[in-house]
């Protein structure tokens, strides 16, 4: 991108967009034409770009390039289906949606239609995701990605028999492990749910075993994560800086944060919150990573620099934790803004130095459930999911995180309030207004309605996103129990935070 033919492209294929702001469409399109004459393989280049900047949660940077993209390739679907991915990681629905279909308005592929009834079915239009699976499938008869996404929809629509028949149709035969571990998954729960209980088991191992075989050096390293909460724990908590927030004019009144194990309830917490007329709830959202590597380019890196920052510094990483929110989500002034992501829980005091005075929401669940639970989905690949491929180092890192929580309250004074999904299951209005209560807003009866609001949200990007969009439930109280004996030889590990957070055996 830097030799002066691309340069040169890139100043043209700028100009033509200045033009096409000012309403000069023709002399724009004339641009672009030019550039994809003169440099036909300048759009490799913006692809790799693309790609490198949404690896580093740089999506609205991703995306102007892609757009540009689109621009010198009007005819191609590619760009047009990358976008509508950049969206989707996003959470904006309906844009996503309107690119796969330009994408398949110019040539129907069976990647498109998967992506966008992958898409339906991810927002909770299975009627939607039900058509145009179909519609695939009689375009591009056994499409396994297609096959799948049907399957998982007669899967929510409890058409168990025929979406079993389907997967093992497929399974084995596709020559994709990746695919190959999300079809395990999807049996998985499906044996589950016909109270399979031996073969459910075995298709979480298989599909576990794939998707670490499956996973690229890369991807998430376990031991850092490890590593991370030694760094965490050597930290002198009391010496961390003291810079009260005051709320900027494009500020919120205030920010909490959702943390806790992984699928302990933090998202149907999230949900409930998000449903409050005064509360602007987010998704898992990197919004720390950005404060964390400013920190990391510091004298000491991150964490050890945290001590020693002075007040303009956290200042100028309060920016940048806001520019990202607001990537995310939009909040008033008036507005109580809740960071959900549960494994924030290591970065404590990375919160602390950002906002000395921010309330925290500690999920919790029976810690065999969260166990079981995490061993039951598939995540993607960090250097913390990296820890989620076996029982074993489940529970191994269940003990660090949550033992790390143990330190954090012996070592330092802070405002928090811990909920149990179990008893946010029970008894939600009573939960609801003591979260309220704690964040010091009124109790509104819309948190209810949690599971409708959901509904109207569209895109939930976690891998709850199809159970709360459903009324309360309490099957999965108690699925743990069903798997005792497969717990048994971990429950040794986990049986102290039983007890310290007051859970029974």
């Amino acid at each position: 991108m830097n030799d002066k033919t691309n340069h040169n492209a890139l100043a043209l294929l700028d100009d033509g967009l200045l033009k096409e702001k000012r309403g000069e469409a023709e002399a724009a399109r004339h641009l672009f034409k030019q550039v994809s004459e003169k440099n036909p393989n300048l759009y490799v280049e913006l692809y790799k770009e693309a790609e490198k900047l949404r690896d580093n949660q740089l999506n609205q940077q991703a995306l102007d390039i892609l757009h540009k993209v689109g621009k010198i390739l009007p005819q191609d679907p590619i760009p047009h289906h990358m976008v509508a991915i950049l969206y989707q990681d996003l959470g904006n629905k309906d844009l996503a949606e309107v690119f796969l279909k330009k994408s398949l308005a110019i040539t129907p592929t069976p990647e498109s239609y998967s992506q966008l009834a992958a898409l339906y079915e991810k927002s909770n239009q299975l009627n939607d995701a039900w058509a145009t699976s179909n519609l695939g499938l009689r375009m591009f008869p056994g499409d396994p990605y297609l096959t799948l996404t049907l399957a998982r929809v007669e899967r929510r629509a409890k058409k168990f028999g025929p979406a079993l028949e389907r997967l093992l149709a497929i399974a084995g035969t596709t020559g994709d492990p990746i695919l190959e571990g999300q079809i395990g998954f999807q049996l998985g729960w499906l044996y589950d749910q016909a109270d399979k209980i031996d073969e459910a088991f075995a298709q979480y191992v298989s599909a576990k075993k794939i998707a670490a075989g499956n996973a690229a050096p890369d991807g998430g390293d376990k031991n850092v994560a490890f590593e991370y909460i030694e760094a965490m724990k050597a930290l002198d908590l009391k010496a961390l800086p003291n810079v009260p927030y005051k709320p900027g004019k494009d500020e919120p009144a205030g920010v909490a944060f959702l943390v806790g194990f992984p699928r302990s309830g933090t998202t149907l917490l999230n949900q409930i919150l998000d449903a409050h007329p005064d509360i602007v709830s987010m998704e898992e959202a990197p919004t720390l990573p950005g404060p964390a590597e400013f920190i990391d380019n510091l004298p000491g890196g991150y964490p050890k620099a945290l001590p020693d920052l002075d007040e303009k510094t956290i200042r100028q990483m309060r920016e940048v934790y806001f520019q990202r929110v607001q990537n995310y989500c939009d909040f008033s002034k008036d507005s109580i803004v809740i960071d959900k992501l549960p494994l924030n829980l290591v970065h404590l005091p990375l919160i602390w130095t950002l906002f000395p005075e921010a309330k925290i929401i500690l999920a919790l669940r029976h810690p065999l459930g969260a166990a079981l639970s995490n061993f039951m989905h598939n995540f993607k690949l960090n250097n913390a999911m990296a820890n989620m491929f076996s029982l074993e180092d489940i529970t191994k890192y269940y003990a660090a995180v949550m033992g790390l929580w143990q330190h954090f309250r012996g070592a330092k004074d802070f405002a928090f309030h811990a909920i149990k999904y179990e008893d946010v299951v029970t008894n939600i209005q009573t939960e609801a207004e003591k979260i309220c209560k704690f964040l010091e807003v009124d109790w509104s009866p819309e948190m209810l309605e949690y599971s409708k609001h959901a509904r109207a949200k569209g895109l939930i990007n976690t891998p709850s996103y199809h159970q709360v969009t459903r009324p309360l439930y309490s099957e999965a109280l108690e699925r743990w129990r069903r798997y005792e004996k497969h717990l048994a030889p971990h429950q040794k590990g986990l049986e102290p935070f039983c007890k310290y957070f007051g859970y029974t055996l």
